[in-house]
C-alpha cells in the first residue's frame, strides 16, 4: 500500500496489528486507539514517513511504550495525545521515568507541535508535558486543552508554564 497517506487504527488484537499495521507503516498521518497491552505492539513498528500522529488512550497503560514508539517516528512533526476516551487514569511506571532520559530523534530534528486533549492534572499527564517541553528542541507550539470539569485551572496552568523548555521559540497555549 505505498500510496496510503492516512490511517485510523482501532485494534484490540495483536493479530490485527500484525496483519494490518505493519503493511501501512509508511503512512504520513496515523490515529491510534490504544487498548491495554496493544500500545507495546505499536512501539515495535518503524513509521519512517509519519509526520502526524494522534494517540487516543482507551484505558491503556501506554506510557511505558511511548519512548519506543517515538523512537520509531523520526520525521514526526505533530503529536496529539487525546485523553477524552480514558475512563481510568493511566499510571507512569518507574520504567517510564528511566526511559524518559532518552531522546527520540524526532525531538531533536522534527517535532514542532504537541497537543494534549482533555488534560485533567494527573501526575502522568504533567510528566508527559514536561518530557516533551524539556527535550524537544524544535518545538514551536504546545496546546493543552483542559478538561471541562477540572478545578483550579489557573493554578494548574501556572504550574505548567513554570516547566523549563529547551526550545526558546515554543509557545504554551491553553484552551478550556
Amino acid at each position: 500500500m505505498p500510496c496510503l497517506e492516512e490511517a485510523d487504527i482501532n485494534a484490540k488484537s495483536f493479530l490485527v496489528i500484525n496483519k494490518f499495521l505493519r503493511p501501512i507503516s509508511t503512512v504520513l498521518s496515523l490515529e491510534l486507539f490504544l487498548f491495554d497491552e496493544m500500545a507495546e505492539c505499536y512501539s515495535t513498528i518503524k513509521f519512517s514517513r509519519l509526520i502526524k500522529c494522534r494517540l487516543c488512550q482507551c484505558d491503556s497503560d501506554w506510557m511505558d511504550s511511548l519512548v519506543d514508539f517515538l523512537a520509531n517516528t523520526p520525521k514526526l512533526t505533530y503529536l496529539i495525545v487525546d485523553y477524552q476516551r480514558t475512563r481510568r487514569p493511566c499510571t507512569a511506571s518507574i520504567a517510564w521515568r528511566k526511559m524518559g532520559s532518552s531522546y527520540p530523534e524526532c525531538f531533536l530534528t522534527s517535532l514542532e507541535k504537541f497537543e494534549l486533549i482533555d488534560y485533567r492534572g494527573r501526575d502522568e499527564e504533567q510528566e508527559l508535558v514536561e518530557y516533551i517541553l524539556v527535550n524537544s528542541i524544535r518545538l514551536k507550539t504546545v496546546t493543552i486543552s483542559m478538561a471541562s470539569k477540572l478545578k483550579n485551572k489557573e493554578t494548574i496552568m501556572e504550574k505548567l508554564k513554570a516547566i523549563r523548555r529547551v526550545s526558546r521559540a515554543s509557545q504554551l497555549l491553553f484552551t478550556t
